[in-house]
């Protein structure tokens, strides 16, 4: 410390920037990137990163990513009236494969994620459906409708997207009880 100065020298040569843009909107697409418009002025010779949004998910999300690089450069802060708000992507779910059970006398049928497909979910997100799953009728037979209704999501990425709520398809299977003596 240098006589009353009660700050570090060096902070002492730093000129105060507060950084800021205009807030921006969109659908969540997997990435951080979006628009920076209108973005305060500074001299890029004094300052090193780049300005960017500070996360991917659902959510809002501020400024953040850049740093001074010389004494001459800039304490650098981020306007948090600004953000970027990112809001689910819906995804359209379908049945797949073959949901079978063996004769039971009731319509319940029981799916695994794989019985679902789930069209527009971003390659390494991670997303489970379910809900609760009826075939058609209680009767023997196969391509019987099964509808799926209350479908929800769950998963590292689920709060990223949205899913109808109900789903149907000719994909259930159900055999005969065999016999016993």
């Amino acid at each position: 410390l240098n006589g009353s100065q009660t700050a570090p020298l060096l902070r002492s040569f730093l000129t105060p920037l507060t950084v800021s843009a205009d807030s921006a909107t969109k659908v969540y697409d997997g990435n951080a990137t979006a628009a920076l418009n209108n973005v305060t002025p500074y001299d890029d010779s004094k300052v090193g990163g780049a300005l960017a949004w500070s996360g991917k998910d659902v959510g809002s999300h501020g400024l953040t990513g850049l740093y001074t690089t010389s004494q001459q450069g800039y304490i650098i802060s981020y306007d948090n009236a600004v953000n970027l708000t990112i809001t689910p992507k819906t995804l359209t779910a379908g049945l797949t494969g073959t949901v079978e059970k063996v004769y039971d006398g009731t319509t319940a049928a029981t799916l695994t994620n794989a019985n679902f497909s789930l069209a527009g979910l971003f390659a390494g997100d991670v997303v489970n459906v379910s809900g609760a799953a009826r075939y058609d009728n209680k009767n023997v037979n196969v391509g019987k409708n099964v509808t799926v209704t209350g479908m929800n999501l769950s998963g590292a990425d689920a709060g990223n997207y949205s899913v109808n709520s109900d789903a149907a398809g000719n994909v259930g299977v159900i055999t005969a009880r065999p016999l016993t003596a």
